[in-house]
């Protein structure tokens, strides 16, 4: 466990100062409409990975999608 946490330790400080580098490039990227428009976007594409996934875990391998 403790050698996942390593291995990943990089990838909150790099999300964060991306998010920092968006939002002093572009002030208006944590507004309102535009989180739930993002968010609306990527819950579409959720829901097809979580079915994808599905397809795969119970072995009928489909990568059709």
């Amino acid at each position: 466990m403790s050698l996942f946490l390593q291995s990943g330790a990089g990838v909150w400080p790099g999300l964060f100062a991306l998010l920092v580098a968006a939002l002093l490039i572009e002030p208006r990227f944590f507004d309102g409409s535009n989180l739930d428009s993002t968010l609306t976007r990527a819950s579409i594409l959720g829901v097809v990975a979580l079915g994808q996934s599905l397809v795969l875990l119970t072995g009928g391998i489909d990568l059709s999608v």
